[in-house]
């Protein structure tokens, strides 16, 4: 993936071994020996682009077409209790640059993210692929609670614009009592996240605009 709007030259080698007849090694009886060749392609100019200006002042440097589904494991738990956010961002582009944006969550829920699953496989349109970030959450009081919505901002080739990928809010129930400040889970240990799928019918959105 380029990241300047600079004509590129590519040329491409590719070493090539080739057998030799037996005739002309000196007799049908002794073995071939092999040849060492480079095939060279004639070079390439790739002309890169610039974004256009001014960038989204939240803009992620992803550059192709991507949808955003977000999704939580539950809607409903105890204080102290965890749930699991899961964040797929899927499409075609370098989704692998792709880092989790700044989302102001409630202060009273603890955070624990996991490491994120990038999968990615090579087409004839460009590369294809998955990444999924995990966070999963422990709120400390009871009451009602509102995730807001995750707003990923991304630039399509396709339609030479910015756009931005956004969740719906997600709201959760917390009951039970709250925990006191100095007996909550360590800072230092996190929650078990599953590494099922999480459920479908769990705050979902996918979209772009």
């Amino acid at each position: 993936f380029p990241s300047h709007d600079i004509p590129t030259e590519i040329n491409l080698a590719i070493p090539k071994t080739s057998p030799i007849d037996p005739f002309f090694s000196g007799g049908l009886f002794q073995s071939q020996r092999n040849e060492a060749k480079t095939v060279r392609t004639a070079s390439v100019t790739v002309t890169v682009s610039p974004l256009p200006t001014p960038e989204p002042l939240d803009f992620s440097n992803l550059v192709g077409t991507f949808a955003l589904a977000v999704q939580t494991d539950r809607t409903t738990l105890d204080a102290n209790q965890s749930l699991t956010v899961t964040l797929d961002l899927t499409g075609r582009g370098n989704i692998a640059d792709a880092i989790l944006p700044t989302w102001n969550l409630p202060s009273s829920f603890k955070q624990y993210p996991d490491q994120p699953e990038t999968t990615t496989e090579k087409t004839s349109s460009g590369l294809h692929g998955k990444k999924r970030f995990r966070i999963a959450l422990v709120p400390q009081h009871p009451g009602v609670f509102t995730l807001p919505p995750l707003t990923l901002s991304t630039f399509n080739p396709e339609t030479g614009a910015y756009e931005t990928l956004s969740s719906q809010a997600i709201d959760i129930t917390v009951t039970g009592i709250a925990q006191p400040s100095n007996t909550g889970p360590s800072s230092t240990s996190s929650p078990s996240i599953g590494t099922q799928n999480p459920p479908s019918s769990s705050g979902t959105i996918v979209t772009g605009k």
